[in-house]
This record gives C-alpha cells, structure tokens and sequence, in this order.
C-alpha cells in the first residue's frame, strides 16, 4: 500500500442541515471514507458547509493536504477561520481542536460563484 497525504474530499448538502462527505486519498490503495450527517437548527446552506468541512478537517491528520474547490463565499469563511487573530475566535478554534487548519495544510482553488 502506496502512502499519501493528499486527500480529495467531496461535500454534499441536502435539504434541512443534512450533509454527506467522502474522503478519497490520492495515490493509494485505501478505499474512501464516507460520513452523513444532520444539523439542527441551520438556516444557512454555507453554514452547514463550513461546519461538514471543519469536520473534515479535524477528522484528518494534521499532516494531510487539502484542497478546498468551492464557491468564494466559503472561501472567504474559511480564510477568516484560518487568519482571523481575534481571542475570541483562536480560542474556538482551539477548544474544538483543529490542528490541521494551518495555511500551509489547506490551499484553496477559487471557484466562480453562479
């Protein structure tokens, strides 16, 4: 078995918070992992997008690439997570331990908003 710390990860949403996400690594023999979820309470679709992708995030280990292929309104939320130097967000950051949502882990490819 190949080894490899590069991960396609697809995202998908469904009507009232439920999310579905898949994790195919690239260059290896290991099969993807795939997760569904629910939220409650969640009126906003980037909402339930950011929270699959932070879930993402931590499920991975912190020496894992990502490539993130969304819309800029997502990528603006998750610049924010990753830049944002306010206490109040570093310590949610912290709290919920996401140690791979460095600058250096996650690239973004900017994707037309339609």
């Amino acid at each position: 078995m190949r080894r490899s710390n590069e991960v396609i990860v697809n995202i998908g949403l469904g009507l009232d918070g439920f999310f579905g996400f898949e994790l195919i690594p690239k260059n290896s023999d290991v099969d993807e992992f795939n997760f569904e979820g629910k939220l409650r309470s969640v009126k906003s679709e980037r909402k339930v997008y950011v929270i699959a992708l932070i879930i993402v995030i931590v499920i991975l280990p912190c020496n894992i690439k990502i490539e993130i292929r969304t819309d800029v309104d997502i990528i603006e939320i998750v610049t924010m997570l990753v830049k944002d130097d306010k206490a109040g967000m570093q310590k949610t950051i912290q709290d919920v331990k996401i140690p791979a949502i460095k600058k250096e882990l996650v690239s973004v490819k900017r994707r037309s908003n339609k």
